[in-house]
């Protein structure tokens, strides 16, 4: 079992995992700020897309661009949702 799945204490790890990739990927703290839009501010962009979700895969965290709506990747609350919806699934 994955340490960021294996329990309370380890998702919060697995959602500062998660937050620090998405910094990685988008090159901005500013990917963290709270309430900010990623896709209308630009922080998250087409090519950061594709490095977050091989990111993600990395981790173990499968998500299906096309099937969910481009607007969960919005923000980074709706990206760690996405993340836990995917871990469930596994």
């Amino acid at each position: 079992m994955r340490p960021e799945t294996a329990g309370g204490d380890a998702m919060m790890m697995g959602d500062d995992v998660i937050r620090d990739l998405l910094v990685q990927v988008c090159g901005t703290r500013e990917a963290l700020r709270p309430g900010a839009d990623l896709l209308e501010e630009g922080i998250l962009d087409s090519l950061a897309m594709i490095d977050l979700l091989e990111g993600l895969e990395d981790l173990g965290i499968q998500i299906q661009p096309t099937r969910v709506p481009r607007d969960a990747f919005r923000t980074v609350e709706g990206i760690l949702t996405l993340c836990r919806q995917a871990e469930k699934q596994e």
